[in-house]
């Protein structure tokens, strides 16, 4: 029996605006908080 386990590994995110980097931060293996104000656009 195969078993599958999926996953997802996010290295880097980087936000643009058009020319600008707004956000740029690379992540590690493990738990990476990502954390802002309430309506600051997290999620």
């Amino acid at each position: 029996m195969t078993r599958y386990d999926p996953s997802l590994v996010v290295k880097r995110l980087v936000v643009k605006r058009g020319a600008n980097t707004m956000y740029d931060e690379a992540f590690h293996t493990g738990v990476n908080v990502v954390r802002g104000d309430n309506s600051s656009g997290k999620s």
